[in-house]
């Protein structure tokens, strides 16, 4: 279920384009229901296909990267909930949007294929244990190579140490964490090197816990049975794709997430999402002041 709850004061301040989706290959613009067809074909086959299979690094392009649901800036893919991917402004309770039964059955296996297809990569390019520290790691350095970094725990940061991720443009990197994902403070996974927001693929195993003035770089997938994601205060420049959303203070790729009044005094579960752009609360500001 995703919740939504006070808006953040702060702005989004990298500058960053609304562009923070895997796009591998330009392909032309489908429809909700065109790329569901597709997705249940694909996912079918490759889960099919999984035990069997082997995925090496190489294969991240055709075997991972694909799988990822891209048209949308925050999916549920325990409810259904999900906000769409040209959403902005700020997200309130007016609102929802929801997939029917057929739609969350091909979206939730797309992404637990992409999930799973990421974990069995057999040749991973670095491995880690637990990170508790502020950590740099290096991709090979080769445009287009995929890069996997594997991290047997979880990462856990606090006060201003980051997890840094360098790597080229044209480089691609699946990050593997086979525990929680942790940060508060001004903790951070941060990329540097050219490597592009929407070629970084945060792939978590358990939870995934943002508080304070934390911040991600690039698509986090948590989609795995009983894990859960909570956000208070942290921001995502990415895609968020997981199970069991809570959402306060928080900001995902340039959306804000804001209550309705009933909700500020007291109704503490959201039942969907409502989109509220900039352009109305501008007029409704400008109306408010011409009354004064």
């Amino acid at each position: 279920m995703i919740r939504v709850s006070t808006k953040s004061e702060e702005q989004n301040d990298q500058g960053l384009e609304n562009v923070f989706h895997f796009q591998l290959e330009a392909s032309p613009k489908r429809t909700l229901t065109q790329w569901m067809v597709s997705a249940g074909i694909a996912a079918a086959t490759a889960l099919f296909a999984l035990p069997t299979q082997a995925i090496t690094v190489g294969q991240l392009k055709t075997e991972v990267f694909p799988y990822v649901p891209r048209d949308y800036t925050v999916l549920d893919v325990g409810t259904g909930g999900y906000v769409p991917i040209n959403a902005n402004g700020e997200l309130t309770l007016n609102e929802f949007f929801s997939l029917n039964s057929d739609e969350l059955s091909s979206v939730s296996n797309y992404a637990q294929t992409a999930s799973n297809n990421a974990f069995s990569v057999t040749n991973p390019t670095a491995t880690f244990g637990s990170i508790d520290t502020a950590t740099t790691v290096t991709g090979v350095g080769k445009p287009n190579f995929n890069n996997v970094i594997d991290i047997n725990g979880g990462i856990n940061l606090d006060g201003d140490n980051k997890f840094t991720i360098n790597a080229l443009r044209g480089e691609s990197v699946v990050l593997n964490i086979r525990g929680d994902l942790k940060l508060s403070n001004f903790a951070a996974i941060e990329l540097t090197g050219g490597v592009k927001v929407d070629n970084v693929l945060i792939n978590v195993l358990g939870n995934v816990l943002l508080d304070g003035d934390s911040s991600v770089f690039g698509t986090i997938l948590a989609v795995n049975g009983g894990s859960s994601t909570s956000i208070n205060g942290g921001k995502v420049s990415g895609t968020l794709i997981a199970r069991d959303i809570a959402l306060q203070n928080a900001s995902i790729d340039g959306v804000y997430f804001v209550p309705e009044p009933f909700t500020i005094l007291g109704t503490g579960t959201a039942l969907g999402f409502g989109v509220l752009f900039k352009k109305e609360s501008s007029k409704k500001r400008k109306k408010e002041k011409a009354k004064v």
